[in-house]
């Protein structure tokens, strides 16, 4: 039996909150200096994390 955290992984809730204040995945991996897809990526690992969508995702867009 693992235990799970209490808290999730800091570098994914970090990712969140910039996607979040900058409003898109590329303004995020930017300031983050990832690429898009490693933004995607913890940002879709987070979700898993909490068990629900945090995005509602369009074309463009990510909205919380």
């Amino acid at each position: 039996m693992t235990l799970r955290r209490f808290s999730p992984p800091l570098h994914l809730l970090r990712a969140f909150s910039t996607v979040r204040q900058l409003g898109g995945v590329s303004r995020a991996a930017e300031a983050l200096q990832l690429t898009q897809g490693a933004v995607s990526k913890q940002v879709r690992e987070l979700e898993e994390w909490v068990g629900v969508p945090l995005f509602e995702r369009t074309r463009n867009r990510h909205r919380c």
